[in-house]
């Protein structure tokens, strides 16, 4: 109630404060439609590297950094550009949530995942890695595709499909950008006879906390 005084260190007292925080984080970066200065360096290096050509970039930012807040921004920017854009994450309880976050950018989202109508209209296209190794995606011309914690989904049969080994497809005619919380994933991942989603780390460990 107002008025009254919490115990320090009382679990009311953390509860209040992690509402309060989280009110302001999604105020700050969300509502106002602006990013954090780390994250705007991250999207532009990834809008860089997009330019210049780049097909297969990976970005590594700490747990709390907002890795997909960054890539509703990506997003919103390539759709202005009249790209199809595809989202793959690796469990189906992570669909609504990133629903929730691209449509703080206004952005609509058809969905790939079981127990949900599909709707081809949209330009974006959120998609669980299970669900697409039963579906045809031959209808949905996408120019980038988006992994997220792409230490798991870009070793699913699906993934490797749609971006096979370095080896045997050295030009890739669309470009994925993978995210990830961890810089000893990220080697690892870049270590690995191409077949993950290597070229470029962006971001700090210091600066996942934000």
């Amino acid at each position: 109630r107002f008025g009254t005084t919490l115990p320090r260190g009382s679990v009311e007292q953390r509860t209040l404060r992690r509402r309060l925080w989280c009110s302001w984080r999604v105020w700050d970066v969300i509502l106002l439609d602006v990013l954090r200065d780390y994250q705007q360096t991250f999207c532009s290096q990834v809008r860089s590297l997009l330019r210049q050509g780049e097909t297969r970039i990976l970005g590594v930012a700490a747990t709390g950094a907002g890795k997909t807040v960054m890539a509703a921004y990506l997003i919103q920017q390539l759709l202005k550009g009249s790209k199809c854009v595809l989202f793959i994450v690796h469990r189906d309880i992570l669909i609504q949530q990133t629903i929730d976050k691209v449509e703080k950018f206004d952005l609509e989202a058809g969905v790939i995942a079981g127990r949900y109508q599909e709707n081809r209209d949209c330009r974006l296209q959120i998609a669980s890695v299970q669900t697409l190794s039963r579906r045809d995606l031959s209808w949905f011309p996408f120019k980038v595709a988006f992994f997220d914690e792409c230490h798991i989904t870009s070793w699913a049969a699906p993934s490797l499909k749609l971006f096979p080994s370095l080896e045997n497809n050295p030009r890739d005619a669309r470009a994925c950008v993978g995210g990830t919380h961890s810089y000893a994933l990220a080697y690892f991942l870049s270590a690995v006879d191409g077949r993950s989603v290597p070229a470029s780390c962006l971001g700090s460990p210091s600066q996942g906390t934000a």
